[in-house]
């Protein structure tokens, strides 16, 4: 069995935790099963000479609502040209609130075809603004505490409020990024929202404090 849980911890200036939520995230939403179904649907080809296959995911909402076919496998002769790529990346560098984990502030409620957080709340040290520090993508690891054990990938991500006023988070998402090159050696650079949760209580975080998002992907093995 698959699932996944968000730990929300807010610290002081000092380190000290001051408050812990933790939740289960039931709410992936239409792209990520999109994403899963191009990913599952590789086939492996059979040249590495031409491009003799394409696959992707249909329509893949972006966060404007704009739709795009997202490849997850190709093919190409020349490299330099038409060659590499990435799929589903989440490890977004600090500063960069486009993708990876990103946190608001609406409470709108969840719907599947979500595509955005409702009022996401933007990368900077102005009002209503937080420092997006960098995402770590840590190794997996095997819980034999528990019974059955249970595999877990944890994704992190800090935010400091450095504003001067104090910033409240109400809702966390997770975005995607995959990149590639199309058959006419155009770039593609698409972002798309795959999880969305409303926090079970929003978490106010005074100046200087730290937010640090956790998302808990579990696999129950055995």
């Amino acid at each position: 069995m698959i699932s996944a849980y968000y730990d929300i911890i807010l610290e002081n200036p000092y380190g000290e935790v001051v408050k812990h939520l933790s939740f289960p995230s039931r709410t992936f939403v239409r792209n990520f099963m999109k994403l899963l179904q191009g990913l599952f649907s590789v086939r492996g080809g059979t040249s590495l000479d031409t491009m003799d296959v394409v696959t992707f995911a249909d329509d893949v909402v972006k966060e404007d609502g704009s739709t795009v076919d997202v490849w997850t496998e190709w093919y190409a002769g020349d490299i330099y040209y038409y060659g590499g790529g990435s799929s589903m990346g989440v490890n977004a560098p600090e500063g960069d609130d486009s993708y990876g984990i990103i946190v608001g502030k609406g409470t709108k409620d969840f719907s599947y075809d979500d595509y955005s957080l409702d009022a996401k709340i933007s990368h900077g040290t102005g009002a209503d603004q937080l420092n997006y520090g960098a995402m770590t993508v840590n190794p997996p690891y095997v819980d034999t505490a528990r019974t059955p054990p249970v595999g877990v990938v944890k994704l992190v991500r800090p935010f400091i409020n450095q504003s001067g006023y104090d910033v409240t988070v109400a809702e966390v998402g997770l975005v995607a990024r995959s990149y590639w090159k199309d058959d006419t050696y155009v770039r593609q650079d698409v972002k798309y929202l795959i999880d969305r949760n409303i926090l079970p209580s929003s978490v106010t975080i005074p100046n200087n404090y730290t937010l640090t998002v956790i998302l808990n992907i579990e696999i129950t093995l055995g």
